[in-house]
């Protein structure tokens, strides 16, 4: 679920994200993308994989938006955004 919303993760999506200009899916193609860079590390790596390790890879690339959204006075449109921030 993405905002109330189902989103079938097909192979299009995975490898292009989501394109339908309808809603800002900025935050689950930005998600999509983070995963598809820890599998390459990785797997580059020969280690394994864990849900724990993805979460703080997302977190440390989400965090600079924030403090950015902070710094800028725009936490609302960050929140919006990122409405699951709290729970990466």
């Amino acid at each position: 679920m993405h905002g109330g919303k189902t989103i079938n993760l097909s192979v299009e999506t995975i490898l292009f994200g989501i394109t339908e200009q309808v809603n800002n899916h900025t935050a689950l193609n930005l998600s999509i993308l983070v995963a598809k860079y820890y599998i390459h590390l990785k797997k580059q790596k020969n280690k394994n994989m864990h849900l724990a390790g993805f979460r703080r890879l997302l977190q440390n690339k989400v965090e600079p938006l924030h403090i950015i959204s902070v710094k800028q006075n725009k936490i609302v449109t960050f929140n919006k955004t990122w409405p699951f921030y709290e729970n990466i």
